[in-house]
C-alpha cells in the first residue's frame, strides 16, 4: 500500500504542478530568457530547410519542448524537490525531475509537446488551435502514421503535412 500510496501522491503532485504551470502560462508570469539554438534549422545549398531539430525532455513519462521543460525544473527548484545535482541524470528519475532527450529520436507518430496548447512555444493551427511544439523525427511506421491521417483529414494532419514537407518528409 506505501508504494500505490506514493505512486498517487506523485501523480497528484505532477498534476498540481502542471496546473500552476498552465496557470503561470496562461497569466505570463513565466521569466526566463528564451534559448538560443533551441530550434536549429539545417539548410541545403539552396538555403531551404532540412529536418528541424528541437531540443526536448522526457518528465512523467511525457515529452516536452526544452522551453516547459525548462520551465517544470524551475518550479520543482523553487519547491526545493531538485535533484542534488540535476547535471548527473542518472542518480534520478524522470518522473521526478526532466532529462535530456536527443534531438533525433524517432517516433510512430508525431510528437508534441505535452503542455498542448499552454506550450511555450506552441504552434497555431490555421483556424487558431494552439498545439505543442511538434519535434522529434519519424520511424517508417511513423510516416505511415501521418499518410493516414493526411488521408482522413483534418487540420491537425494538414499542420502535420506542411511541417513535415518542410522538413524534408514526403508522403506520396
Amino acid at each position: 500500500m506505501g508504494r500505490a500510496t506514493s505512486s498517487l501522491s506523485l501523480v497528484l503532485r505532477f498534476c498540481l504542478r502542471l496546473k500552476n504551470f498552465a496557470e503561470i502560462v496562461a497569466q505570463k508570469r513565466f521569466d526566463f530568457p528564451r534559448k538560443c539554438g533551441i530550434l536549429r534549422v539545417d539548410r541545403n545549398e539552396n538555403d531551404k530547410p532540412l529536418r528541424r531539430k528541437t531540443m526536448a525532455a522526457i518528465y512523467c513519462a511525457d515529452n516536452w519542448c526544452d522551453d516547459c521543460a525548462e520551465a517544470i525544473r524551475d518550479d520543482i527548484r523553487a519547491h526545493g524537490q531538485a535533484p542534488i545535482d540535476p547535471d548527473d541524470e542518472s542518480s534520478y528519475d524522470s518522473g521526478e525531475f526532466p532529462k535530456r532527450a536527443e534531438d533525433d529520436e524517432e517516433s510512430d507518430s508525431p510528437q508534441h509537446c505535452a503542455s498542448g496548447e499552454t506550450c511555450l512555444n506552441a504552434n497555431k493551427l490555421s483556424d487558431g488551435t494552439k498545439v505543442g511544439l511538434l519535434f522529434g523525427e519519424l520511424t517508417d511506421a511513423g510516416i505511415e502514421y501521418v499518410k493516414k491521417a493526411i488521408a482522413e483529414g483534418g487540420l491537425v494532419a494538414e499542420f502535420w503535412k506542411s511541417k513535415y514537407e518542410d522538413e524534408g518528409y514526403s508522403f506520396d
